[in-house]
């Protein structure tokens, strides 16, 4: 499981917002060939995971 943005050994850079976030789980999914997941958070993961079924709901289930 990778690191949030800015979190963990993760890259740190200027720009944290949710949506973008949302974009890096999209990405990953992408990357490891993973078309539609039931997504789950805790705390701030929340947030990222509600962006996600927000913007990408053909992605979660």
């Amino acid at each position: 499981m990778p690191d949030a943005r800015n979190h963990g050994e993760s890259l740190h850079d200027e720009t944290m917002s949710y949506k973008e976030m949302a974009e890096d789980v999209v990405c990953f999914l992408d990357n490891n060939g993973l078309e539609r997941i039931m997504l789950l958070g805790h705390s701030m993961g929340v947030k990222t995971a509600m962006q996600v079924a927000l913007r990408f709901p053909g992605r979660v289930s």
